[in-house]
This record gives C-alpha cells, sequence and structure tokens, in this order.
C-alpha cells in the first residue's frame, strides 16, 4: 500500500521472487552468461517448461550452452542473423528446428533479450521459448488445402464465389466469372459491396437474388435462379446459383460462398421437351380419336350391341380427356379435384351439383398415376350416373380425401366415394356393378399397377369405396 505522503511502502521484489514467477510461467524461459563465443553462452537457469518442452532436465542443462539444442535441420543463417544482432546489444526473435533430448525435433520460436545492470552493461541475455510445432503443421495444412481449394475451383467449369458476411464484398471468384458473365473478374474483385456484380443479373432479378444472398446470411443454404443482364453477343442467360453460410469456429457466419452455373441450355432443352410432350399428347388424343371411329365403323358392319359401343366409346373418350390433361400439367398440375371434376363435367353432372359434395386438399397427383385412377373414377362416376346415388333424385354423390403419412414415412391420398340413396344391389345396379369392369379395375387394377389399398362395398342402398395409394 502507499504511504499517505506518497512513499513506497513496498520494497523491489528480491530474486526469490522473479525465480519463483519464472518457474510459474508456461514459457520456456532460460538466463545465460553474455558472451556469445564458444563455450559461451553458458546456460544459469532454466524452468520448468523448458524441462517440459525439451526433456532435459534443469541440472542437466546448467553449466552448457544452449548449442545442445541444435542439429542437423537447424537453420544456420537464422543462427547467424541471430548472433549478429545480439552483438550489437539488441534483442532478437527468430524461429528454427531445434532438438529434443531423444533426439526429435521440434520447432522453436524464441525472444532474446538484453538484461543490464546499473550502469547499462551488459550482463546476462533471457531467452523465452515456445514450441510451435503443432502451430506451423496447422498453418501448413491450410496452405495444402486453401491450394487444393484453388486448384479445384480454378479448374471447374462452375463458379465458385466467396463473399464477407457482414460487407457483401466479394473476396474470392473463380476464372469461370470470365465465362459466365463476359468480364474480367478483377473488375468485380475491385467493388466494395456487391452492387457491381449486381450489374450482370437481369434488372428484373436483381431483388431475387439479393433475397437468396440475404438468406444465407442467415445461415441458411439455398438455390435460386436467375438471368444475366443482356450482353453484347447474344441476350441473357439463366445461372442457377446455391449460396451457403461458412460459419467460424463459433458459428457465427463470418462468409458466405457460393456455386453458380450456367444452365440456359438445360432450359433451352426443358422447353423443347415441353413442346415435345405437348405434341405427343396432341397425337394420343388425336390417336384414340381415330381408334374410336375405327371401334365404331367396325362395330357397325360386324353388329355389335349398342351397349358395348356406346361404353367402348365412353372408355376411350375418358383416356383422350387424361392426356389433355397430361399435356398441360407443366403448367397445370393435375390434382385429384380436377381428374374427378373432369368425369363429372363429361357426363353431365353438373345438373345434379346440389347432389354432389367434393371436399379435401389440393393434392398433386404423379404423373404414371393419372391415367389408371381416371379410368376407375370414370367406372364410378359412369355408374352413379346411370344406376347409382345420380340416377334418381334422391341419392347424394359424396367425394372426399385426404393424405397421411405411414410409418415409414410415405406420402398417401386416401380417396372415399360415397353414394346414398341408390337402388339395391337386387336390381340393375347390382347386376351391373357387382363384378363389372369398374370394379376389377379398382379392386385389382389399382393394387397391381399403382400399389393402392382399395375396398369395395355396395349395400342396400349404399356404395362406399376407398382408395389409398401413395403420392410419390
Amino acid at each position: 500500500m502507499r504511504e499517505p505522503d506518497g512513499g513506497a511502502a513496498y520494497a523491489p521484489p528480491d530474486s526469490a521472487l522473479f525465480k519463483t514467477a519464472l518457474d510459474a510461467i508456461g514459457e520456456a524461459v532460460l538466463v545465460t552468461t553474455p558472451d556469445l563465443d564458444a563455450p559461451g553462452p553458458v546456460i544459469l537457469y532454466a524452468n520448468p517448461a523448458f524441462s517440459r518442452m525439451t526433456g532435459y532436465t534443469r541440472e542437466e542443462v546448467i553449466g552448457r550452452s544452449p548449442r545442445l539444442l541444435q542439429g542437423p535441420e537447424t537453420d544456420r543463417t537464422v543462427l547467424d542473423l541471430v548472433r549478429e544482432t545480439l552483438l550489437q546489444g539488441a534483442a532478437v526473435q527468430g524461429e528454427t528446428v531445434n532438438y529434443r533430448k531423444d533426439g526429435s525435433t521440434y520447432r522453436v520460436e524464441w525472444l532474446i533479450t538484453p538484461m543490464r545492470d546499473g550502469s547499462g552493461d551488459l550482463t546476462h541475455w533471457i531467452a523465452v521459448q515456445r514450441d510451435i510445432t503443432g502451430l506451423r503443421q496447422i498453418e501448413a495444412a491450410l496452405r495444402v488445402s486453401e491450394e487444393r481449394f484453388r486448384q479445384f475451383s480454378e479448374a471447374s467449369s462452375d463458379l465458385v464465389w466467396m463473399r464477407n458476411a457482414e460487407t457483401l464484398q466479394l473476396e474470392y471468384v473463380s476464372p469461370a466469372f470470365e465465362r459466365i458473365y463476359k468480364s474480367n473478374r478483377e473488375f468485380a474483385l475491385a467493388d466494395t459491396d456487391i452492387n457491381t456484380w449486381l450489374s450482370f443479373v437481369h434488372p428484373e432479378d436483381r431483388d431475387h437474388v439479393m433475397a437468396g444472398v440475404q438468406r444465407a446470411r442467415t445461415g441458411v443454404s439455398v438455390t435460386y435462379q436467375f438471368r444475366t443482364a443482356d450482353t453484347s453477343d447474344g441476350g441473357s442467360r439463366w445461372i442457377e446459383s446455391t449460396a451457403f453460410p461458412l460459419p467460424d469456429a463459433e458459428g457465427r457466419v463470418r462468409r458466405i460462398g457460393g456455386i453458380a452455373k450456367d444452365i440456359s441450355e438445360q432450359k433451352a432443352n426443358a422447353a423443347r421437351l415441353e413442346v415435345m410432350v405437348a405434341e405427343l399428347q396432341h397425337r394420343t388424343r388425336n390417336l384414340l380419336a381415330v381408334v374410336r371411329s375405327i371401334a365404331m365403323e367396325t362395330m357397325t358392319r360386324t353388329g355389335p350391341t349398342e351397349a358395348f359401343t356406346r361404353q367402348f366409346s365412353d372408355r376411350l373418350s375418358a383416356l383422350s380427356r387424361v392426356q389433355g390433361l397430361l399435356s398441360r400439367s407443366e403448367q397445370t398440375p393435375i390434382t385429384i379435384r380436377t381428374l374427378i371434376q373432369t368425369e363429372l363435367d363429361a357426363l353431365g353432372a353438373d345438373a345434379v351439383r346440389d347432389r354432389v359434395v367434393l371436399e379435401g386438399p389440393s393434392v398433386r397427383l404423379r404423373k404414371a398415376a393419372v391415367q389408371t385412377l381416371a379410368l376407375a373414377l370414370h367406372e364410378l362416376a359412369t355408374n352413379a350416373r346411370k344406376y347409382g346415388a345420380l340416377s334418381s333424385e334422391a341419392g347424394r354423390l359424396s367425394v372426399s380425401w385426404q393424405t397421411h403419412k405411414t410409418e415409414a414415412g410415405q406420402r398417401r391420398l386416401v380417396l372415399d366415394w360415397v353414394e346414398e340413396g341408390i337402388k339395391g344391389p337386387s336390381t340393375e345396379i347390382g347386376a351391373v356393378v357387382q363384378r363389372g369392369y369398374g370394379r376389377e379395375l379398382i379392386e385389382q387394377a389399382l393394387p397391381y399397377a399403382l400399389r393402392a389399398l382399395t375396398s369395395y362395398e355396395l349395400g342396400e342402398t349404399d356404395l362406399r369405396c376407398r382408395i389409398d395409394l401413395p403420392l410419390s
């Protein structure tokens, strides 16, 4: 404590206290004599940390020169520079390879400082040393990793980029930038924010692109597509970019990275394929019309029953309607409600709309399931209109559906077709429906083709059909 008159209350610490402090610190410490010529300098003091680093006990090094730590891999150029600096009485910092007692090497970093007496004369050298072997190994591994990353990104046809998450300044961009954006990448790297790069993006897509970058800044990986701005050599191109966060050890997003690729050719191929599919669907519908015409002509000449002709024509019409839906499926996805409503409308069910209830969420169907399911719904709707709930004013039709997931995580659709107020199975409906084509479709074709689970129950005054099929 300090005296009230300002005088010092503490005496200067003695050498024993200094020795205790040096023994306690974690860095290796040597104190040597000042002479630099052999056999000096001579070690006068070594702390426990020095023994842990080198394997030598204090007793083994006292009175010896620090040169006992040197060996074939010790850099003589560094040692000569150290000697030259110390001869001038100045402090020196450096690093080289040293040898432990067991002969193993380690990388050491040191700071050697002169100790002087009250007259300013050099009395000792004190060297603080640190084993930096692990640090240098990590740095070397990082250099190798960075070089591999650079080799990969420089050779990749995809564009690799990295930005500062806070400022959005571009820190790295691979050579593919020049091919995709038709501009020198150094121009983009020289900009301090994202505005220069945004000038390469089509004006209508810039907000969309920035929204994706902002999501990556919050720690979310996101993929987005956009067009480049028009160029002098042929307009814009389509780019798909994936942006992802690059957090530090504490989990904070310090940088965001990304991989972008030119998908213009894929977009063009998809457009061409869409046209081809539409044309194929159109031709298929025409072909079905031809088949129906041929069938009707043949039936006229061979004298089939009128019922056969009508049913055959109706079923081909159902297939034709499905092809129409499929031809527009890229623009308008096919939902279960659309499929049911299309079949009911084709049978003139609009006139009995007050007795028909359709209820369920919007569920998109996979294309592979549409055709078979449509035929089954066509048979159900046809029977309902001719013999079932829609054939008399007393009947009502309710079609409801919902989705669920199995224990295995598979998403499925469950559809319930319920007719009430129908004529009993002893009448015409019983004869037609009991083992008809529609029932075979439901109980045999759907399980086989779509792996569906089905049930079909015809009662005295109602009909209940359930179809449970996978959506993926």
